[in-house]
């Protein structure tokens, strides 16, 4: 009787339970019926479709601009100023006189010099005429010629200071400001002025990081600052430094600019575009197109899935710089392909796209914007 009891219990409790479990069913089919009566969820995006171009990677460098010849003039030995030949920041040409110190005791020690020079030439040719008639010693003579060698010594030391003292301009050049005045003492090396050359080109130095300094000689350079150059200027590596500087690991270049000088003056700054690879191949995308996690960047490829739906698949990318509002793609794209841009971060991987027809475009080489 105890047993029987027992089965009525377990045959109600299982009866009880598939009931239960047909009810669930029911509900969970009657759920995704009802979830399958609404449509899947999806965006809609602009799309844009990968073109190619050329690019050649670029660094950005600070040149400083020197002129081809330029000196800083300074007086040698000391004396008082008794002429000034030049204005200040004025033209001067090839050997015109700058300044002129006082000379007068170094003159007048020239001309005693001379006479002593003189005198001295005397003594050796008649020296030289008692030699051939056996009247006198070649000891003699060779003492003459001696006294002689001293004596245009002299003459010569005193006209090198003389030289000294009389300061000429070695090019043609535009001259520096300078306050000198008649009368004044001016010390030895002292500045007199700084004289830079005339010519149409200049000199640009910059630094590049030794990784990044193996640019070849001819390598064009454009050069580029705002409120000072109305367009880029335009020039080519021509030399590199034999050393990378130790404290900065960087090594000096220097490039020469053509028909710049009237704008651009020794001690200015500039911007440099400087190539530092090959040219390569990329792609060019929009900035909209690009999206940004934790693991780099990437975008959203549209494609076609077998029921000729469009679909959003994430891929990762790796990125060159930026070009105003376009971006290098290096890798990761193949030309041809769709990509979404704007409304791109709405998507996620497989998520179905609307595309409207009228927006989407190709993006050109050169496009700033999605037309």
């Amino acid at each position: 009787m105890h047993i029987r009891y027992w089965a009525i219990v377990i045959v109600i409790c299982v009866s009880v339970t598939a009931v239960l479990a047909g009810f669930k069913v029911n509900q969970i089919r009657a759920a995704i019926a009802y979830a399958e009566s609404f449509p899947e969820q999806s965006e809609a995006v602009r799309a844009v479709t990968v073109m190619e171009k050329k690019w050649t990677p670029m660094v950005t460098a600070l040149g400083e601009v020197l002129a081809l010849n330029s000196v800083d003039l300074r007086n040698e030995l000391g004396g008082k100023i008794v002429e000034v030949g030049f204005k200040p920041g004025a033209s001067v040409k090839k050997d015109q006189l700058l300044l002129r110190l006082d000379i007068s005791e170094e003159s007048a020690q020239l001309k005693a010099a001379e006479a002593e020079t003189e005198l001295a030439r005397l003594d050796l040719d008649r020296y030289r005429r008692l030699m051939k008639s056996n009247a006198s010693s070649k000891d003699q003579y060779d003492r003459a010629m001696a006294e002689m060698s001293v004596a245009v010594a002299r003459a010569q030391a005193l006209q090198a200071v003389i030289d000294k003292k009389t300061i000429r301009a070695p090019f043609d050049a535009e001259s520096g400001l300078h306050e000198l005045e008649l009368g004044q003492y001016l010390p030895d090396n002292t500045l007199i002025t700084r004289l830079v050359g005339v010519s149409r080109d200049v000199w640009i130095d910059f630094y590049l990081p030794q990784q990044q300094s193996r640019v070849k000689i001819g390598t064009p350079l454009s050069a580029t600052f705002e409120g000072l150059l109305a367009e880029p200027a335009h020039g080519e590596v021509i030399a590199r430094d034999s050393v990378v500087v130790s404290e900065s690991r960087n090594r000096r270049i220097r490039a020469l600019f053509y028909n710049v000088s009237d704008v651009l003056r020794p001690g200015a700054l500039v911007e440099l575009k400087v190539p530092v690879g090959e040219e390569r191949t990329v792609s060019v995308l929009p900035a909209t197109a690009i999206r940004r996690d934790n693991f780099g960047a990437y975008v959203y490829v549209l494609k076609t899935d077998k029921e000729s739906k469009v679909r959003a698949s994430k891929r990762k990318i790796t990125l060159g710089p930026e070009q105003e509002q376009s971006v290098i793609v290096i890798s990761g794209l193949e030309r041809g392909e769709r990509i979404a841009s704007i409304g791109s971060h709405k998507l996620k991987d497989g998520m179905l796209v609307i595309l409207n027809p009228a927006t989407s475009a190709t993006h050109r080489e050169g496009d700033n914007t999605d037309e």
